[in-house]
């Protein structure tokens, strides 16, 4: 109860103040030498977004629905031989937590494997093991790490923000603060979902040094709050219905400094070609401080040499744009590709549609909104966002 009240506090006074990421900032932002002789007056935006993968929705509602990997997974685990089931004792104490007439090794190698196969095959995939026990010892399996090749649901991505921009005369900011849940692609794998609140503003500088070449840099000071949630936790709390187990101990607070900076060339008024490095950090100080020394009101923060920091990105972009149509094309050391395609039907209306790795999206620009869908294409998964600006 005690862990349960402090968390709440902890979310309700985080909400109104920090920032999940920049899944929402301004294009010219990232790319600080695009805002060469440009005037940006947006004192205040919203944007929310959210994606899931269909099987991940599916866990959600129905826990049990787990249970339709039970398949691969023996495939997996009969692959095996014997030295990795001596290897890994946890692996048979995910099985034997829920059943304890799991095989126990006799001494013979080869008599050992084909029992513990027959039990897979036989016992663990019977009807009179039932779905809902299968699905717990998966949940078990997923903390070994054994499992990974196996492609379980993913979670969803959710992401609120709130944020303002201003550029003029050369100098320009811009605040921003939001909560976001990002999500395991595969509960089964090794990339664990975290909750991420942050705050900070970008302070940048754009200017022309010759008539074609201009030059931008954003200096980014943040504020982050991470906590990572093991898939495992994710896995037995829905079983369980116990979502407060689903929290660490441990959440990182975290102080980054990160520096954008690019170079674009103006070949004309209708191309450019823009190169950045994105997200280099200059500064990274990060702290953890458990949810027991929170209740006690222990403010004795230890370093956490697991800091993290987004990944340092180079990208090169070519632009072509005329008065109705806009295209796009970026290759990256993060995204690998993305293209977008905007056309400007009139003054306060555009379309848009982007390709970015597997992520397909289209949106709707209305004044000063922005609606959006977006899908995966390497699985199945559907998304939306929605952005006011004032």
């Amino acid at each position: 109860m005690k862990k349960l009240l402090v968390l709440t506090i902890l979310i309700i006074f985080s909400l109104p103040l920090f920032s999940s990421n920049d899944l929402f900032i301004s294009d010219a932002f990232l790319s600080p030498s695009l805002l060469a002789g440009q005037e940006i007056d947006k004192p205040f935006s919203f944007s929310i977004s959210t994606k899931s993968s269909i099987d991940g929705l599916a866990f959600l509602k129905n826990p049990t629905s787990l249970d339709k990997n039970s398949r691969e997974v023996v495939r997996v685990l009969i692959n095996q031989d014997i030295k990795f089931w001596k290897d890994n004792p946890s692996v048979i104490s995910a099985f034997k937590e829920f059943d304890d007439t799991f095989p126990s090794f006799t001494g013979n190698d080869e008599f050992d494997k084909a029992t513990i196969d027959t039990y897979l095959e036989q016992t663990f995939l019977s009807n009179a093991y039932g779905a809902k026990r299968r699905s717990f010892v998966l949940s078990s399996l997923a903390g070994t790490g054994v499992i990974n090749s196996v492609t379980g649901p993913g979670m969803p991505t959710i992401s609120l923000s709130f944020s303002g921009e201003n550029f003029k005369n050369e100098f320009g900011y811009r605040w921003f603060f939001s909560l976001g849940f990002d999500g395991s692609n595969s509960l089964f794998s090794s990339s664990n979902s975290e909750l991420i609140l942050s705050t900070g503003v970008s302070l940048s500088y754009s200017t022309y040094l010759t008539n074609k070449l201009s030059y931008g840099i954003a200096l980014t000071p943040r504020v982050l709050i991470r906590d990572s949630i093991l898939n495992e936790n994710i896995l037995k709390g829905r079983l369980n219905g116990d979502f407060i187990s689903l929290f660490s101990e441990d959440f990182r607070f975290g102080l980054v400094l990160g520096v954008n900076s690019g170079l674009t060339y103006h070949f004309s008024n209708d191309f450019s070609i823009t190169i950045d490095l994105r997200n280099f950090p200059a500064a990274i100080s990060y702290r953890k401080w458990s949810l027991t020394d929170i209740a006690a009101f222990n403010f004795n923060l230890q370093k956490d040499h697991q800091a993290y920091a987004p990944n340092v990105e180079l990208a090169t972009t070519g632009c072509w744009k005329n008065d109705k149509n806009k295209v796009a094309v970026t290759f990256s050391s993060e995204d690998v590709f993305k293209i977008t395609y905007e056309r400007i039907i009139s003054d306060s209306l555009a379309l848009d549609i982007a390709i970015k790795g597997s992520e397909l999206s289209a949106s709707i620009l209305w004044d000063n909104y922005k609606f959006g869908i977006m899908s995966d294409f390497d699985r199945f998964a559907l998304g939306a966002y929605f952005t006011a600006s004032i």
